[in-house]
């Protein structure tokens, strides 16, 4: 546990990506059993999940990878 807390001071908080799962669109309202609580299209949530990963393995790409300079033609 105690491993666990200073793992908690060691991480840069500005560096950690943050995102709200599910996100507010996917949220809806349902009743179940006469109860009304907020429920969630699971489909939909595992594809906006496989989305976020996928953006995140995706390789960056810079502007100068798409230019061709006149070294490259020579």
């Amino acid at each position: 546990m105690l491993q666990l807390a200073s793992l908690g001071f060691n991480i840069d908080a500005k560096a950690i990506a943050k995102q709200q799962i599910p996100p507010n669109e996917l949220v809806r309202g349902e009743t179940i059993k006469g109860a009304q609580v907020l429920g969630v299209d699971e489909r939909k949530l595992k594809r906006f999940i496989q989305n976020l990963f996928e953006q995140e393995n995706k390789p960056a790409t810079t502007p100068t990878d798409s230019v061709t300079t006149t070294s490259d033609t020579l």
